[in-house]
């Protein structure tokens, strides 16, 4: 078992990271444009996640669930994916439902689902 650690979507506000690393600055993030992969193809994104065992975090409910969809459907490791619905400041409730998806839980807890947040 492992502790989950957050893979965050270009689209997602840099104060939403920023806040969880304020709370506890052991959490692991890294933002794909970190990574250097902002125009990195939803499908490909998903595999890297898989691959390095990162949770992801998006806005994106149209292109990005349907392709978590398909992974699971087709028998791939489909790391979770957290889509943060209705985004608009404050960001607080965003926060604290990641920060205790981190700390409630193990990585393995999220194979092959998909959350709107918040809950």
């Amino acid at each position: 078992m492992s502790r989950p650690r957050f893979l965050i979507d270009h689209n997602v506000p840099d104060a939403i990271w920023k806040g969880l690393r304020r709370m506890d600055a052991t959490i692991e993030t890294i933002c794909l444009r970190d990574l250097g992969m902002i125009s990195t193809p939803d499908p490909d994104v998903l595999e890297y996640a898989a691959q390095q065992q990162w949770l992801l975090v998006t806005l994106d409910v149209n292109s990005m669930t349907g392709f978590a969809y398909q992974r699971i459907v087709a028998g791939l490791r489909m790391p979770g994916l957290f889509i943060l619905k209705d985004m608009q400041p404050p960001f607080r409730r965003y926060i604290y439902d990641l920060f205790s998806i981190l700390f409630c839980s193990e990585f393995e807890d999220w194979a092959d689902k998909v959350e709107y947040l918040p809950w």
